[in-house]
């Protein structure tokens, strides 16, 4: 894990700005991870957790697979969560700064995505750690070795993740998904 010289730009003003005039943000990552290790749970009563779900087209997507599984949305952007819950008012969303680990106490969840999350987050791993406190299972997909970017706290490789998970692979050739 390199820290890299990122710009005080993950704030919910930046956030919320990013996410003001689009009604779409990235959804691949979810249907990779659908494809590569959710489909085993369609037959299962599941509470998706999604941690930086911006827009929600993950959940829209995931929802989309599944009648047995509830959602709920963690995002910086208070604009985005509002736009969501106007779109998918059947699921609870909610502004948090994941760096400062204010996570909902009273919420658990079996399963929680932070996918292209944790390179944003100021401590990864204590931001892991309190996770674990609030679901059974993390999926967590991140980019590989990239080259830094002013909006990512981190450059990651793939052994930063192995020691710490259950199962950690390589996909699409410069993405990781690690199952905690």
């Amino acid at each position: 894990m390199k820290k890299n010289k990122a710009n005080n730009i993950n704030t919910q003003d930046y956030w919320n700005k990013r996410f003001y005039n689009i009604d779409s943000w990235r959804k691949n990552h979810y249907q990779d991870v659908y494809e590569l290790y959710l489909y085993k749970y369609v037959n299962y009563k599941l509470l998706i957790a999604d941690y930086g779900c911006s827009l929600a087209d993950g959940i829209k997507y995931l929802s989309s697979k599944s009648s047995l599984w509830d959602f709920i949305g963690y995002d910086i952007s208070n604009i985005a969560i509002e736009k969501n819950k106007i779109k998918f008012p059947e699921y609870k969303f909610y502004t948090i700064d994941f760096n400062k680990n204010n996570f909902n106490k009273n919420i658990s969840s079996d399963i929680a995505l932070v996918l292209q999350t944790l390179e944003h987050i100021n401590n990864p791993i204590e931001f892991i750690n309190n996770l674990k406190k609030v679901t059974k299972t993390i999926i967590i997909t991140i980019p590989l070795e990239e080259t830094p970017e002013g909006e990512h706290y981190w450059t990651f490789i793939l052994d930063d993740f192995i020691k710490i998970s259950k199962k950690c692979y390589k996909y699409n050739n410069n993405n990781a998904i690690i199952i905690i």
